[in-house]
């Protein structure tokens, strides 16, 4: 019993529910901020050499920038295209370039139409996902004199290494997926048993506008790798150099078949398709071009390359190397596979 003078004290009062919550609260605070601990010198670890490359430039990022016609006018390899290049004073655009970003007047109505059912029922995830899609619009068209988006992204540690601005579209994309998606929905409400068949329809209308006519490069033709190559996956490891270099040359894009051909041995290879070339390498493929002086075996065992090929088909101006390389004691032949000849160079390598 507890007597009348004397006073009872209220204790506070915590179900067990509140104070699990309170130890799980506290246990993921401290596994996050264990989680930055670690990621964040890995994260500094990789980024570190992107921060010391030297930006490509302005000049590049204005080059491969959006702008609106970028997003509405359909590319010159489209039906639409090849109609407003006729009948009207536009000037659609090469399809392969960065600045071709149109997805078509049906999703650009479709969106339209998201956007305004959008505004009656807007939730949270929607919401980030349009203010992302907005943001990365501005960003895409570019460098605008240090007042744009891309001018204050670019003012930021190694962000000025984006070369292409255009790119940002992607979410731009995105973010008119979500709105046609909308629109698609209100559709179906609206529409009821008829739904079907309209959507259908304006799947098919979006398709077409996508249909490429006129393909600049014709059919492409089916190619399969030589045999040289084949012959590479029996020998020891080692680099390749493949001949005729197109480095450098309006015959550029036929590296990629270097590249291409590598998807046989998985061996490294000297030259090939790329972006962006490393610092000198163009002058190295002129040197090693001139296989088999002794200047370019010399900048082949430099660069730890212990194979070269050389496709006189390709090149009938290589048929002559072929036959000095073959007489030169320090190279090895290997083989002749119909008109493509396979060295060995650097004599460590056998």
């Amino acid at each position: 019993m507890v007597s009348r003078g004397v006073r009872r004290t209220a204790l506070p009062r915590y179900s067990v529910g509140a104070v699990l919550d309170h130890a799980n609260h506290h246990g993921a605070c401290h596994s996050g901020a264990l989680a930055l601990t670690i990621s964040v010198p890995i994260l500094a670890w990789f980024a570190a050499p992107y921060v010391r490359v030297d930006p490509s430039g302005t000049a590049e990022a204005v080059r491969n920038s959006a702008d609106l016609a970028a997003y509405l006018v359909p590319p010159e390899n489209t039906w639409l295209g090849q109609w407003l290049a006729t009948h009207t004073a536009l000037n659609p655009r090469w399809i392969w370039g960065e600045q071709t970003l149109y997805v078509g007047a049906t999703t650009l109505v479709l969106a339209a139409w998201g956007l305004w059912t959008w505004r009656h029922r807007p939730g949270p995830i929607s919401t980030a996902v349009l203010v992302t899609g907005a943001i990365a619009l501005g960003l895409s068209f570019g460098p605008a004199g240090g007042w744009s988006p891309y001018d204050l992204l670019a003012s930021l540690p190694a962000m000025s290494l984006v070369r292409a601005p255009g790119r940002f579209a992607l979410l731009v994309m995105l973010a008119a997926a979500l709105l046609v998606g909308l629109a698609i929905a209100d559709l179906r409400r609206r529409l009821g048993r008829t739904a079907p068949a309209v959507l259908m329809g304006l799947t098919l209308l979006g398709l077409s506008e996508s249909y490429v006519v006129r393909f600049p490069g014709g059919k492409p033709p089916q190619v399969s790798t030589p045999a040289v190559y084949q012959e590479l996956k029996g020998l020891p490891a080692g680099a390749v150099l493949s001949l005729p270099s197109y480095v450098g040359t309006p015959a550029a894009f036929r590296e990629s078949d270097y590249l291409l051909f590598s998807t046989d041995h998985w061996r490294p290879i000297a030259n090939g398709a790329g972006r962006q070339d490393p610092p000198g390498h163009l002058a190295r493929m002129e040197k090693v071009s001139r296989f088999p002086t002794l200047d370019a075996v010399r900048q082949l065992c430099a660069l730890d390359v212990k194979y070269v090929i050389l496709h006189t088909g390709r090149a009938p101006e290589l048929k002559r190397a072929a036959q000095e390389a073959a007489q030169d004691p320090g190279i090895t032949s290997l083989g002749r596979f119909g008109e493509d000849f396979l060295f060995g160079v650097c004599s460590r390598a056998h």
